[in-house]
Formats: C-alpha cells, structure tokens, sequence
C-alpha cells in the first residue's frame, strides 16, 4: 500500500504519516544526540 493510496484514506492516511514522520524525527534526534552530528 503507498503513501497515494494511504492519502485517499483521509484523516486516517494522515494520522500514519504523522506517525511515520514522528518516528523518523525520534530516530534522527536520537542518532545526533549519540554520534554528536
């Protein structure tokens, strides 16, 4: 299933991409904050 598809979801779609881009934004900060970058 793709994101496209996901959009057509509505609110539903949203919430995923929300979460998807929180996790990825926890993930960055995490490895800044151990590698120092």
């Amino acid at each position: 299933m793709t994101l496209q598809k996901l959009n057509h979801g509505g609110s539903f779609g949203n919430y995923i991409i929300t979460i998807h881009n929180t996790i990825n934004l926890k993930i960055t900060n995490l490895l800044e904050s151990l590698f120092g970058m």
